[in-house]
């Protein structure tokens, strides 16, 4: 693949857009969660399967999604994702029956899947290759940047036309993204020939293919890591302080993540190999958990403590996203590698919460120290292992 000389800089922040759009498609029912509660006459586990619902997918089918999107091409299933996403969002705004909401959500969470994948490489490919790295550490940013938006503009939206007039908007703002894609994507060659289905024995030896490539797994078996930790520790770390500052402490953390990610991920990247900044941050992560210790019982000092944590953390998101240009350079390679991320962040972020939460109920703020101590360890040592093992073998 020859080397992109030039930057297309409207179409790699257009498509950003589009990757907020796809976050908001969990963020637009986080934020609606209390007047849900009033709306579907179900459990609290049941409400919060409408949200997990949509990662359900990508955690089963993430590695298969890569490999479709490859197949039938970037641009007309992103443009397919986005639209089909949005005409689901207009049902949902609706408000249906819970079972039929749930069926939606499934439904939503295929689309999701694959902007999340298609998007990614595209960004990729707009990129030249001074610019990637920065390009690739934007598109990390997509989905703390999108619940940002969306703890802003909700409770307004709601307040005036209610959560099926948030959900319906959220679906009109797909619909916009693919109309503008449309005309921004350069369309693919006319002639390419359509590949023969893939028989079960084929679906294995792909997984078997990417998996066993510590080039091709590389960033999805760092970022899974990564995905356990962040979620987990946005939802429990306010509990450590008082009510009164748990509101302001969960929206400066994420925010705080960005910018670091943004500025000094950015800096780094430019400087350094992609996997090196991934595991200086999760060194970094490991040894600032440390300061909650410290400043533990005492507020704004354990808030500081804790935000200076997960901005450093916001470096592993670029620097994984980065990866995935950075050690796949064909088009097919970054989609297969896409998907195996996609995959695996949803394993993290199923995975990580009620982990964390046991281990808070059994050892209290112990029980978090640990956490992130052993999975910034994991984060490292993974990579470590695969660089040495890339090192011994070509790119397959």
């Amino acid at each position: 693949m020859s080397a992109t000389r030039h930057s297309n800089i409207p179409l790699i922040l257009t498509l950003w857009l589009a990757g907020l759009g796809a976050a908001a498609q969990f963020g637009k029912i986080a934020v609606a969660m209390p007047e849900l509660r009033d709306t579907y006459a179900v459990s609290e586990v049941a409400l919060g399967f409408l949200m997990s619902s949509l990662g359900v997918v990508g955690l089963m089918f993430g590695v298969a999604a890569g490999v479709i999107v490859d197949r039938i091409g970037l641009r007309k299933m992103l443009l397919g994702a986005l639209i089909a996403g949005g005409v689901l969002s207009l049902i949902e705004g609706a408000l249906p029956a819970y079972p039929v909401m749930i069926a939606l959500r499934f439904a939503e969470g295929a689309a999701h899947l694959v902007i999340v994948i298609a998007a990614p490489v595209l960004v990729a490919g707009a990129a030249s290759d001074r610019l990637r790295p920065a390009a690739m550490a934007l598109w990390s940013s997509f989905f703390g940047v999108a619940y940002m938006v969306m703890a802003l503009v909700a409770p307004p939206l709601i307040a005036g036309v209610g959560v099926g007039g948030l959900i319906r908007a959220h679906g009109l703002y797909l619909i916009a993204m693919a109309g503008i894609l449309a005309v921004m994507l350069p369309k693919g060659p006319r002639d390419r020939p359509r590949s023969p289905a893939l028989s079960l024995a084929d679906w294995v030896a792909v997984h078997r293919r990417i998996y066993r490539s510590p080039y091709l797994s590389a960033s999805g078996l760092g970022f899974v890591w990564y995905a356990m930790m962040y979620i987990a520790l946005l939802t429990y770390l306010p509990d450590f302080v008082a009510q009164t500052q748990r509101s302001w402490m969960s929206a400066v953390m994420p925010l705080s993540s960005i910018a670091v990610s943004l500025s000094f991920g950015i800096f780094l990247l430019q400087r350094v190999s992609s996997i090196r900044v991934v595991q200086l941050g999760f060194l970094l992560s490991g040894l600032t958990v440390l300061g909650l210790v410290v400043t533990a019982g005492r507020d704004g000092p354990f808030i500081a403590s804790a935000v200076v944590m997960m901005a450093l953390a916001g470096i592993i998101a670029s620097g994984s996203f980065a990866s995935l240009a950075e050690l796949n350079t064909q088009p097919q390679d970054r989609a297969y590698a896409t998907g195996t991320l996609a995959q695996l962040g949803n394993v993290g972020t199923t995975t990580g919460a009620p982990m964390l939460a046991a281990l808070i109920g059994w050892f209290g703020l112990g029980g978090l120290v640990g956490f992130v101590v052993v999975l910034s360890l994991l984060g490292i040592g993974v990579h470590a292992v695969l660089a040495a093992r890339r090192r011994k073998q070509a790119p397959t």
